[in-house]
């Protein structure tokens, strides 16, 4: 319960006072971290990219930073490949270098019970993945907008014989699409043979958003064709 929103009204709240303990001995949380809680998980579910300069790293090559009572954890396995590799076989004094570096990340989980009390775990792999990502459906709204038909890489996921769809994954970035039975240009697809085509790489032409219903009838250029999600 946020005891401030009921207490706070006419007179502040003491800052930094713990509001009690749950059974387990997990402490709630303060007014300070819960803010700094909400922030991150804000930008979790926005899948912002934060900047992030850390103040610690440990001999296993893990970042970390504390604001106000909330450990922020940038792990090795999440640093990019160009940054771990810059860090392969520095010592811990060599590696502090990189806690002068402004470090793009984007959140990847939030803990907030235990004993060493609340934990944001960032990621650099997840902030480059979703800057890719923007990229490629900036591309892909473009090609929609101009009637670019140049055909691009896609992985099929899923055959649905039922609604005559494949579902595919653009570029393999994530990115889902579909395609239409009848603007397929391999073999027919039937029963015998459908399952054969989950994990193949076809290409296609991005040709509208099917989240709001979008369809071109005048493709005369576009070979596969490929509706995006409207995630744009």
């Amino acid at each position: 319960m946020d005891y401030a929103k009921i207490f706070a009204q006419n007179l502040p709240m003491e800052q930094g006072v713990i509001e009690k303990s749950d059974k387990n001995g997990n402490k709630a949380l303060t007014s300070e971290q819960r803010r700094v809680v909400r922030r991150y998980s804000d930008a979790l579910s926005k899948n912002y990219i934060l900047n992030e300069v850390f103040s610690e790293i440990s001999p296993k090559k893990n970042l970390k930073k504390n604001i106000d009572g909330v450990t922020i954890i940038l792990s090795r396995q999440e640093l990019s490949d160009d940054l771990r590799n810059e860090l392969e076989g520095k010592t811990k004094v060599e590696a502090s270098v990189i806690l002068e570096k402004n470090i793009s990340v984007a959140v990847m989980g939030i803990q907030t019970k235990g004993p060493a009390g609340p934990i944001i775990y960032v990621s650099q792999k997840k902030a480059e993945k979703i800057r890719k990502n923007r990229e490629v459906l900036n591309a892909l709204e473009g090609m929609i907008r101009e009637r670019d038909f140049t055909r691009i890489p896609a992985r099929i996921t899923y055959v649905n014989l039922e609604k005559r769809i494949l579902n595919i994954d653009i570029g393999d970035y994530g990115i889902p699409g579909l395609i239409r039975f009848e603007g397929w240009e391999g073999d027919e697809i039937t029963e015998d043979n459908f399952k054969e085509l989950v994990g193949t790489v076809c290409h296609v032409s991005a040709v509208g958003r099917y989240g709001n219903g979008i369809e071109d009838k005048q493709l005369a250029g576009a070979h596969m064709r490929a509706w995006i999600e409207d995630i744009l």
